[in-house]
């Protein structure tokens, strides 16, 4: 008794021939429908243990609560960019501290959304339209920030499509406030225009306090001056003597005259007429520090009070008129500043420009 294989007798006649699987087709069925709900039921198996892993991995998402920190990096930049508070973010991990580097990429990003000031987000009339199209308008915030100034600087090429407009802050703060909602007269927009594309706006602290960018970028002064002015040229050049003579960096004497060329240029001045100039002068070239011109002598020239008299001559005779330069030099805090040199050449080239100065040297 018993079968080799399930539905198929083993026992047979001995009279006749055990028949094929197909001559016995109620067998033959009973098996295949066997082997088919035994693969059915490994295959439910599976299946039930699949979605259970599934539900437990949704599970254990759904668990966990979803941050900031769960957002893809880009938009987390904008957020970033759009918020303008660009010192928090960064600290909060070091998560954020990563993707929140600044690269070229995202300071420029900043650079428009913080400092670009677009006037068609406000309300302004349609006669005023024409007046700010095809023009970028900087704010003047923009240069309290010595990373943005630095970058505009050093990148500024790369906004020569534009037309840049340093704007004034008042002129903004009427922008926001609407003032400009309603209709102008043709003489108040010519009025406005003038405001808007004249270069009124004096250069900002930065570059009175930073005089190394007049040094190192040449071609973004000139690229400056077509937006500011220059007011306080005393101010200035008696920064770039400090920076000069007394500073740590090594220029020189053609990069010190190229550079008090920009200036003058800057300013739109031919000549100076202030004796403030030539006393700071004097006080950097032979008063501050020890021998400060040693740093830019050549190897061939060893004698310092040539090289210092050479600089004197040459900023007197470029940059002053004859009628200015001899009045300068009477000037009794110049006068008091000769004296303390002790330089008889310097005194005699000073008083071949004006013999009075003689009298006022009491020694």
């Amino acid at each position: 008794m018993g079968y080799a294989f399930a539905g198929y007798p083993t026992r047979i006649n001995k009279r006749r021939k055990l028949k094929s699987h197909d001559e016995l087709p109620i067998y033959y069925a009973n098996h295949i429908s066997f082997e088919r709900k035994k693969q059915r039921s490994k295959q439910i198996e599976v299946e039930i243990t699949t979605l259970n892993a599934t539900n437990e991995d949704r599970k254990q998402l759904s668990q966990e609560p979803l941050t900031i920190q769960s957002l893809p990096p880009e938009i987390l930049r904008n957020i970033f960019v759009l918020s303008g508070d660009y010192e928090t973010m960064p600290l909060l991990n070091k998560y954020f501290c990563s993707i929140l580097k600044f690269d070229a990429y995202l300071l420029k990003r900043m650079f428009f959304h913080t400092y670009i000031f677009n006037p068609f987000d406000y309300e302004i009339h349609e006669s005023m339209r024409n007046l700010f199209l095809e023009k970028s308008l900087i704010l003047p915030e923009l240069f309290e920030n010595e990373t943005f100034t630095k970058y505009f600087a050093n990148n500024y090429q790369e906004f020569t499509n534009n037309k840049f407009v340093l704007m004034k802050s008042q002129l903004c703060h009427d922008i926001e406030r609407g003032t400009f909602s309603c209709p102008f007269t043709e003489e108040e927009l010519s009025e406005l225009s003038s405001a808007i594309n004249s270069k009124a706006v004096d250069i900002p602290w930065f570059f009175y306090e930073r005089v190394s960018i007049f040094f190192e970028n040449h071609c973004f002064i000139e690229f400056f001056s077509q937006l500011a002015t220059l007011e306080d040229v005393d101010r200035m050049l008696a920064n770039i003597f400090d920076h000069f003579f007394l500073g740590h960096d090594t220029y020189t004497s053609e990069t010190f005259f190229g550079t008090f060329d920009i200036v003058m240029k800057f300013a739109e001045q031919k000549s100076l007429t202030s004796p403030f100039v030539l006393a700071r002068l004097l006080n950097s070239l032979y008063l501050e520090g020890d021998d400060p011109i040693e740093r830019i002598m050549k190897p061939y020239e060893t004698d310092v009070s040539t090289v210092r008299l050479t600089f004197f001559q040459k900023v007197l005779n470029d940059y002053y008129t004859e009628e200015d330069a001899s009045q300068s030099v009477v000037d009794p805090t110049f006068v008091s500043l000769l004296k303390k040199t002790g330089d008889m050449r310097l005194i005699e080239f000073v008083t071949s420009i004006n013999g009075s100065v003689l009298s006022q040297l009491s020694w």
